[in-house]
């Protein structure tokens, strides 16, 4: 069995660990829940000064980030390729360039625990 987790008082069963695995645009389904693993920013290579053999001032550098959001599942909503339209646990929306991030498959149990604990709390 799973092993199990507590949020707010409650004891959740959670599975046994599972292995996120990453997705490309074409097999996203609508309905799909995904994690951003990974974030590419790009800056004018004249910006760096670096060394003309490495760089050209025209051409732009490339810096990959872990995301900002790690783990957290997002919800797909709409895709229009390289484009997809994503929701996130506390009801926010966010549209992705595919191009810019790499997306992780999580499981429905994973995302469902995360999302459960997340969501906004109503007073």
């Amino acid at each position: 069995m799973g092993r199990k987790l507590e949020i707010e008082n409650e004891i959740e069963p959670v599975p046994a660990t599972e292995l996120a695995t990453t997705v490309a645009g074409e097999d996203l389904k609508i309905g799909d829940d995904v994690a951003i693993l990974n974030e590419t920013f790009e800056t004018p290579g004249w910006i760096w000064d670096c060394d003309i053999n490495t760089h050209s001032p025209q051409e732009p550098v490339r810096t990959r980030y872990a995301s900002r959001d790690p783990g957290v599942p997002f919800r797909v909503q709409a895709i229009c390729l390289p484009f997809v339209f994503l929701k996130s646990p506390r009801k926010e929306h966010r549209t992705i360039d595919l191009r810019m991030v790499q997306l992780v498959r999580v499981s429905a149990a994973y995302a469902k625990c995360v999302r459960k604990a997340l969501r906004p709390r109503t007073l």
